[in-house]
């Protein structure tokens, strides 16, 4: 498994992602789910290098956005 990225990513997606108003993190993670899929909240927490409780409110909020689901 990769090493957490501590680099923004500057795709078009990305890029994207931040003008319809998600914060960074969300973008982080929505762009993280469509790379690497169906994962574990754990593995994710730790690519992203972000608290297990953190990634759980990240998506929430792109539940509320009409972007992800649990």
């Amino acid at each position: 498994m990769p090493t957490r990225s501590t680099q923004k990513d500057n795709s078009p997606l990305y890029a994207t992602l931040k003008q319809l108003g998600l914060t960074d993190h969300e973008a982080r993670l929505y762009v993280l789910s469509l790379e690497i899929g169906p994962h574990p909240i754990g593995q994710i927490a730790e690519r992203m290098g972000i608290s297990r409780p953190n990634i759980y409110k990240l998506i929430k909020g792109l539940e509320n956005k009409g972007l992800a689901s649990l």
